[in-house]
Protein backbone atom coordinates (compact mmCIF):
# COMPACT_ATOMS: atom_id res chain seq x y z
CA UNK A 1 0.00 0.00 0.00
CA UNK A 2 1.31 3.41 -0.90
CA UNK A 3 0.46 5.95 1.80
CA UNK A 4 0.13 8.88 -0.59
CA UNK A 5 -2.04 6.96 -3.08
CA UNK A 6 -4.32 5.98 -0.20
CA UNK A 7 -4.28 9.54 1.13
CA UNK A 8 -5.31 11.10 -2.19
CA UNK A 9 -8.00 8.46 -2.72
CA UNK A 10 -9.39 9.16 0.74
CA UNK A 11 -9.33 12.94 0.25
CA UNK A 12 -11.14 12.59 -3.09
CA UNK A 13 -13.82 10.52 -1.34
CA UNK A 14 -14.21 13.08 1.47
CA UNK A 15 -14.51 15.88 -1.10
CA UNK A 16 -17.02 13.93 -3.22
CA UNK A 17 -19.17 13.28 -0.14
CA UNK A 18 -18.81 16.92 1.00
CA UNK A 19 -17.45 15.89 4.41
CA UNK A 20 -15.35 18.78 5.75
CA UNK A 21 -11.85 17.88 6.96
CA UNK A 22 -8.43 19.39 7.50
CA UNK A 23 -5.26 17.39 6.97
CA UNK A 24 -3.06 17.46 10.06
CA UNK A 25 -0.17 15.37 11.38
CA UNK A 26 2.82 14.31 9.31
CA UNK A 27 1.21 14.93 5.92
CA UNK A 28 0.33 18.50 6.98
CA UNK A 29 3.95 18.96 8.03
CA UNK A 30 4.98 17.91 4.49
CA UNK A 31 2.40 20.22 2.89
CA UNK A 32 3.82 23.11 4.93
CA UNK A 33 7.35 22.48 3.74
CA UNK A 34 9.07 19.73 5.73
CA UNK A 35 8.59 16.36 4.04
CA UNK A 36 9.29 13.54 6.46
CA UNK A 37 8.32 9.92 6.94
CA UNK A 38 4.86 9.32 8.36
CA UNK A 39 3.04 6.06 9.01
CA UNK A 40 -0.58 7.20 9.04
CA UNK A 41 -3.16 9.66 7.80
CA UNK A 42 -4.45 12.26 10.23
CA UNK A 43 -7.59 14.28 9.52
CA UNK A 44 -9.23 16.85 11.76
CA UNK A 45 -13.02 16.60 11.51
CA UNK A 46 -15.98 18.13 13.29
CA UNK A 47 -17.67 15.72 15.74
CA UNK A 48 -21.00 16.19 13.95
CA UNK A 49 -19.40 14.63 10.84
CA UNK A 50 -17.91 11.60 12.60
CA UNK A 51 -20.37 9.01 11.26
CA UNK A 52 -20.25 10.37 7.71
CA UNK A 53 -16.44 10.42 7.86
CA UNK A 54 -16.37 6.79 8.97
CA UNK A 55 -18.78 5.86 6.16
CA UNK A 56 -16.56 7.60 3.60
CA UNK A 57 -13.46 5.92 5.05
CA UNK A 58 -15.20 2.55 4.75
CA UNK A 59 -15.64 3.11 1.00
CA UNK A 60 -11.83 3.08 0.84
CA UNK A 61 -11.63 -0.08 2.99
CA UNK A 62 -10.74 1.67 6.26
CA UNK A 63 -12.98 -0.66 8.26
CA UNK A 64 -10.88 -2.11 11.09
CA UNK A 65 -11.97 -0.12 14.15
CA UNK A 66 -9.27 0.84 16.63
CA UNK A 67 -11.51 2.66 19.08
CA UNK A 68 -11.41 6.10 20.64
CA UNK A 69 -8.25 7.54 22.14
CA UNK A 70 -8.13 10.59 24.42
CA UNK A 71 -5.80 13.34 23.20
CA UNK A 72 -6.42 16.28 25.50
CA UNK A 73 -5.01 16.96 28.92
CA UNK A 74 -7.21 16.96 32.00
CA UNK A 75 -10.56 15.47 32.91
CA UNK A 76 -12.54 18.17 31.09
CA UNK A 77 -10.89 17.60 27.73
CA UNK A 78 -13.17 16.37 24.96
CA UNK A 79 -10.38 16.08 22.37
CA UNK A 80 -10.27 12.51 21.05
CA UNK A 81 -9.15 10.49 18.09
CA UNK A 82 -11.29 7.89 16.38
CA UNK A 83 -8.90 5.33 14.88
CA UNK A 84 -9.76 3.13 11.92
CA UNK A 85 -7.38 1.13 9.76
CA UNK A 86 -7.15 -0.54 6.39
CA UNK A 87 -5.55 -3.96 6.20
CA UNK A 88 -4.35 -5.43 2.91
CA UNK A 89 -2.49 -8.70 3.30
CA UNK A 90 0.09 -8.01 5.99
CA UNK A 91 0.04 -4.25 5.52
CA UNK A 92 -1.84 -1.93 7.83
CA UNK A 93 -2.56 1.76 7.28
CA UNK A 94 -4.14 3.80 10.05
CA UNK A 95 -6.49 6.74 9.67
CA UNK A 96 -6.80 8.92 12.76
CA UNK A 97 -9.89 11.12 12.76
CA UNK A 98 -9.14 13.87 15.27
CA UNK A 99 -12.39 15.30 16.57
CA UNK A 100 -12.53 19.07 16.94
CA UNK A 101 -12.81 20.07 20.60
CA UNK A 102 -12.51 23.39 22.39
CA UNK A 103 -8.73 23.20 22.77
CA UNK A 104 -8.22 22.70 19.00
CA UNK A 105 -11.06 24.87 17.67
CA UNK A 106 -8.56 27.44 16.37
CA UNK A 107 -6.91 24.81 14.17
CA UNK A 108 -10.32 23.98 12.67
CA UNK A 109 -11.40 27.59 12.20
CA UNK A 110 -8.09 28.57 10.57
CA UNK A 111 -7.87 25.71 8.05
CA UNK A 112 -7.23 26.54 4.41
CA UNK A 113 -7.48 24.96 0.98
CA UNK A 114 -4.10 24.66 -0.74
CA UNK A 115 -2.66 23.19 -3.91
CA UNK A 116 -0.55 20.13 -3.13
CA UNK A 117 0.74 17.64 -5.69
CA UNK A 118 -1.75 18.99 -8.22
CA UNK A 119 -4.73 18.57 -5.89
CA UNK A 120 -6.84 21.01 -3.85
CA UNK A 121 -6.60 19.90 -0.22
CA UNK A 122 -7.99 21.30 3.03
CA UNK A 123 -5.19 21.50 5.59
CA UNK A 124 -4.66 23.06 9.00
CA UNK A 125 -2.79 26.36 8.75
CA UNK A 126 0.74 26.71 10.07
CA UNK A 127 -0.77 28.36 13.16
CA UNK A 128 -3.21 25.47 13.58
CA UNK A 129 -0.47 22.91 13.05
CA UNK A 130 1.66 24.63 15.68
CA UNK A 131 -1.23 24.45 18.15
CA UNK A 132 -1.82 20.75 17.49
CA UNK A 133 1.88 19.92 17.73
CA UNK A 134 2.27 21.87 20.98
CA UNK A 135 -0.73 20.11 22.50
CA UNK A 136 0.56 16.68 21.45
CA UNK A 137 3.92 17.54 22.99
CA UNK A 138 5.93 14.58 21.75
CA UNK A 139 9.59 14.86 20.76
CA UNK A 140 8.75 14.37 17.06
CA UNK A 141 6.22 17.22 17.30
CA UNK A 142 8.91 19.49 18.74
CA UNK A 143 11.24 18.50 15.88
CA UNK A 144 8.51 19.23 13.32
CA UNK A 145 8.01 22.70 14.81
CA UNK A 146 11.75 23.35 14.70
CA UNK A 147 12.02 22.22 11.06
CA UNK A 148 9.08 24.44 10.08
CA UNK A 149 10.51 27.45 11.93
CA UNK A 150 7.53 27.57 14.28
CA UNK A 151 9.44 27.66 17.57
CA UNK A 152 9.26 30.92 19.49
CA UNK A 153 12.77 32.19 20.18
CA UNK A 154 11.62 33.34 23.62
CA UNK A 155 10.89 29.70 24.51
CA UNK A 156 14.58 28.74 24.19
Amino acid sequence: MDLYDEFFSLIEAFDAAAVPYAVCGGIAVAIHGYPRFTEDIDLLIHPSDEQRALQVAATRQFTFEGGRLPMGEGEDSKWEIVRVSKIVGRQLLTLDLMLVAEEVQLAWDDRAVVDYAGKRISVVSRTGLKLLKQLAGRRKDQLDLEQLGLIDDAAH
